[in-house]
């Protein structure tokens, strides 16, 4: 028997939240692995490690307060949550350094549209980490 969920305002909006703040991660993330390799000839993987860097620093403080609206409070309180979120973004961060190595380097693609694609499966794999693992709501609340 199928169990149908109930996709309520409530929902859409969370979604719609994490979207754009998904895409405006992206955004952060493409424009400083670009600016590295196009002003500083950074070397590829290490343009996109610093590229993920910013990106999650920038994700945590945006989903944090605009998308999942943590009332996690107090220095110990949060420090466990960038914990976990950092944790989570190192499994989709390891996932795209092998995902823009494999198509880039090891088959030969074109940079650009792989980096696009690479992040189109993070904010995904991004989205359930932060839903499930990192501002998941307690029992009590």
């Amino acid at each position: 028997m199928e169990k149908n969920l109930p996709i309520t305002k409530e929902t859409i909006t969370h979604l719609v939240a994490y979207a754009f703040w998904g895409v405006m991660t992206t955004v952060v993330n493409i424009a400083f692995f670009f600016a590295l390799r196009s002003f500083f000839a950074t070397p590829m993987l290490a343009a996109n490690f610093v590229a993920w860097v910013a990106a999650v620093l920038f994700a945590f403080v945006t989903n944090r307060r605009f998308v999942f609206s943590s009332t996690e409070r107090g220095p110990l309180s949060i420090a466990k949550e960038l914990a976990r979120f950092t944790s989570s973004r190192a499994f989709s961060g390891f996932l795209d350094m092998a995902l823009m190595f494999a198509l880039i380097d090891a088959a030969g693609f074109a940079e650009f549209p792989v980096k696009v694609a690479v992040n189109g499966i993070v904010i995904v794999v991004n989205y359930l980490t932060s839903r499930f693992f990192v501002f998941r709501k307690k029992e009590n609340q």
